[in-house]
């Protein structure tokens, strides 16, 4: 199978499997958060070195996880009984569910991509303009 192929199902896979609502990640402090994100991106960082192609899909596969996950958490709040209430209940509850380092967590995720992406294609051009050897 084609590199492409296996990467765009493991995306899928990886979605689907963050996106379910039993699949809650237990980020509740600050140092957890960034030992989860250090964490990914020396995996990603990893994967980069074996293949850039693959370490794209990949950290992209990361962000849209990420996202989703927090949509689904989201999702769940709107669904609960507190919803209904109003706009504060609504704020306290999501605090109490502590769906911050989440949001930090796949803004950071996505900004490093696109870093990347921005990277990877001024280098590209560099190449094709023989200022890079």
């Amino acid at each position: 199978m084609p590199l492409g192929i296996v990467t765009a199902l493991l995306v899928v896979v990886a979605v689907w499997a963050v996106s379910l609502p039993f699949a809650r990640l237990q980020i509740n402090n600050g140092t957890q958060l960034l030992l989860h994100w250090a964490g990914c991106l020396a995996a990603l960082a990893f994967v980069y070195a074996m293949r850039f192609q693959l370490g794209v899909w990949a950290h992209s596969a990361v962000a849209v996880a990420m996202w989703s996950r927090l949509y689904a958490d989201l999702d769940l709040l709107r669904a609960s009984d507190l919803a209904p209430r109003g706009a504060a209940v609504y704020a306290d509850y999501l605090g109490a569910w502590n769906l911050t380092p989440l949001f930090l967590m796949a803004a950071a995720t996505s900004l490093t991509f696109v870093a990347l992406v921005a990277l990877a294609l001024s280098m590209y051009r560099r190449v094709g303009q023989g200022a890079v050897s």
